[in-house]
């Protein structure tokens, strides 16, 4: 968020091409951008989004990750 890094996480979707993935993470109370990359083990996905979002204080929601057959990744707020 911003240039800060919030989460970083290892994850499976169990042999599937893509799928969801939702964190629950604490991010402050204002307008920036919230940037995502998805790296595989073997280098074959390498994909990146990025969402504006302006948060009011204690607007506390998930963060969602989608990565569909393309390879397309989505992020956004649940």
């Amino acid at each position: 968020m911003n240039g800060t890094e919030v989460l970083r996480r290892s994850f499976d979707f169990g042999g599937r091409a893509g799928g969801l993935l939702e964190a629950g993470i604490d991010l402050p109370a204002r307008t920036g951008e919230l940037r995502a990359w998805v790296f595989s083990a073997d280098g074959v996905v390498r994909a990146y989004a990025a969402t504006r979002l302006d948060l009011a204080e204690g607007d506390a929601r998930p963060v969602v990750l989608g990565l569909d057959r393309a390879q397309k990744l989505s992020v956004g707020l649940e």
